[in-house]
């Protein structure tokens, strides 16, 4: 990496070579903070490989302020926002998004058929919308996490926290610290207080004579417990995804079906994909004879 001083003498004006057009004082110390802000720093795969344009990936940038001794503008340095972002995306990255973080976007969702134009533009209105969910479901390779994801990661942008969750994942989880009180208080006071939560899978448990499995009555007290309390407070999103349509969740769990309904201004935000293998994007470059 280049030093401050190599690239600042390329930001000297060129009269200065010869001892003309010397800069002021004032000049000079915006010269060391161009220097400074423009010196790479590392963008790495634990984060998902995000970019900062204001530290240039140093995490920490340079910028003028007045000294209050003399009065003149100095360079001083400030660590930036982003540290906080990389922190939340480790976490993203770790939890199972992985590349997701970078490849599930909206402008690579894919809409070669109607209904895949629909529902893109249903996720992009709620992302910019301040509803308080969105709830997709249905059919299996339709592309729902990758719309989930695209939502999630514009609302971190936007400055929002974030948590992922995959539901079948961290129930066990949950389940096993019921019966550790201060354990399972801290882990539900995350994911009930936690500005955007993404729940990606919600009760997935796999089929069963080609069916999808129920959910027990351990596992649905878990989900109402945590979609109920961010319900309670407008500012709060939840993001979901499921293989369950909204209509198969309300005669599992009446009362999740009609919290989740309610808070995605009612059902303005909810996408209900039905059974179609046609819709299955994982499928579509099989052939059958």
């Amino acid at each position: 990496m280049d030093s401050a001083g190599d690239l600042l003498k390329t930001l000297l004006p060129a009269g200065l070579v010869n001892g003309s057009d010397v800069p002021s004082a004032d000049e000079f110390e915006q010269m060391k903070v161009d220097a400074w802000n423009a010196l790479p720093g590392e963008k790495m795969a634990a984060d998902g490989f995000y970019h900062c344009p204001l530290c240039n990936d140093k995490q920490i940038y340079a910028y003028l302020a007045e000294n209050p001794y003399t009065g003149r503008m100095m360079e001083m340095h400030r660590q930036c926002d982003c540290k906080k972002k990389r922190r939340v995306l480790r976490g993203l990255v770790a939890s199972g998004l992985g590349a997701a973080v970078e490849d599930c976007t909206f402008d690579k969702y894919q809409t070669r058929d109607g209904w895949q134009a629909s529902i893109k533009a249903r996720a992009m209105a709620f992302a910019d919308s301040g509803v308080a969910c969105f709830y997709i479901g249905g059919q299996t390779g339709a592309g729902k996490t990758h719309l989930c994801t695209a939502i999630a990661m514009q609302l971190f942008e936007q400055g929002k926290n974030l948590r992922y969750m995959i539901w079948p994942k961290e129930l066990p989880i949950m389940q096993g610290l019921v019966n550790e009180p201060e354990q399972y208080a801290a882990m539900m006071n995350e994911l009930e207080n936690v500005d955007v939560l993404y729940i990606d899978d919600l009760f997935q448990n796999g089929y069963e004579n080609g069916r999808l499995r129920s959910p027990s009555g351990a596992e649905t007290k878990r989900a109402f417990e945590i979609i109920n309390q961010r319900a309670l407070d407008p500012a709060k999103i939840t993001i979901i995804s499921s293989e369950f349509t909204l209509h198969d969740l309300a005669r599992i769990h009446e009362s999740i079906a009609g919290r989740i309904n309610e808070k995605a201004k009612n059902g303005d935000f909810v996408i209900n994909l039905s059974r179609d293998p046609g819709k299955n994007w994982r499928m579509r470059n099989s052939l059958d004879f």
